[in-house]
């Protein structure tokens, strides 16, 4: 495990250091909050205020009857009662209410300090987060320069094995190129040999092919005599299968133009016919049964008694005209 930093652990001391002064703080405030304050206050009293929209008319008092006496000897003045005098009654002056002024309550002992706690809390925190941010520029810058380094030396390196592979390279192509040179020497000796030695091949080629080229021509002209006669052979039996079948064959009456069934035979070695198959239809639905049943009637069929002719025979095909002799 990693051991912490001296940095770090006066940072953690710091840190115990400010969470005690704070608690202390904080009990003080409760302490005077509590019992240094009172929290009760009497909001002012309100002033009441009527208004009038028309003057009040003033209260005449009731005037007393005075009981007449009964007249004296002598000559009695008549009395004129006194009118009551008019009061003027003035009107009501509108007084105006001031609003209650908020009273601003001054900060407290106790609130001075604990705004100087956090002053002091805050101008700590940000000198912290200056060091940190510092330290992590620091981190930062020390990480980029050693990447920057670990480059440096990485292309160092890469370029020097580019250079130790290129030597090399070029060494091999210089090894290359005198074996090369060497192989072409000898290949180029060894031309000269077989060229000597095909030249007298040659010759003796040449004169081998022309007794090859006389006996190539004899075997030609025999071989040409065997196959017409070959061929002949093959077109003697075709036409004696076709004669054998129009032997057999029973024409319908009146068929206009003439008409031509194909059809296609599959025989066995010894004439024997495996399978017959209409390949072209005649028009005439009479004459292809005609012609179909003429060549099961002419079974066997006429086969050359060379087996190695009868790969010629094995699918045959006839073509059976109406108006043939």
């Amino acid at each position: 495990m990693r051991g912490k930093s001296p940095g770090s652990a006066n940072r953690d001391q710091k840190w115990i250091k400010a969470g005690v002064l704070a608690l202390l703080v904080h009990v003080v405030f409760f302490i005077f909050m509590t019992f240094g304050l009172s929290w009760k206050t009497n909001p002012p009293e309100g002033i009441v205020v009527d208004l009038w929209s028309d003057l009040p008319q003033p209260e005449q008092k009731p005037t007393k009857k005075i009981k007449a006496q009964p007249p004296k000897p002598a000559p009695s003045k008549k009395i004129k009662p006194v009118p009551p005098k008019k009061v003027k009654v003035a009107p009501p002056k509108k007084v105006k209410v001031a609003p209650p002024k908020k009273v601003e309550s001054l900060p407290s002992k106790a609130e001075i300090e604990l705004k100087k706690e956090k002053e002091k809390k805050e101008k700590e925190r940000k000198v912290r987060l200056a060091k940190e941010k510092k330290e992590k520029e620091k981190k930062a810058r020390l990480a980029k320069e050693k990447k920057e380094k670990e480059k440096k030396a990485r292309l160092a390196k890469e370029k020097k094995e580019k250079e130790r592979k290129a030597r090399l390279a070029k060494e091999k192509k210089e090894k290359e190129r005198k074996v090369r040179l060497a192989k072409e020497k000898k290949e180029k000796e060894r031309k000269i040999k077989e060229q000597n030695a095909r030249v007298a091949a040659e010759t003796e080629r040449f004169q081998k092919e022309l007794r090859e080229e006389e006996e190539r021509r004899r075997l030609q002209k025999l071989a040409y005599a065997k196959a017409a006669a070959k061929r002949n052979l093959i077109d003697e039996y075709k036409a004696k299968i076709l004669a054998k079948i129009k032997s057999k064959l029973v024409l319908p009456p009146d068929l206009p133009n003439d008409p031509v069934a194909e059809y296609n035979i599959t025989l066995l070695p010894g004439g024997e016919i495996l399978s017959v198959k209409l390949r072209n239809s005649s028009g005439f639905r009479s004459f292809d049964e005609a012609v179909e049943r003429a060549i099961i009637l002419a079974r066997p069929l006429p086969l050359p008694r060379d087996k190695l002719l009868f790969p010629n025979f094995r699918d045959l095909g006839v073509k059976v005209h109406y108006l043939d002799d």
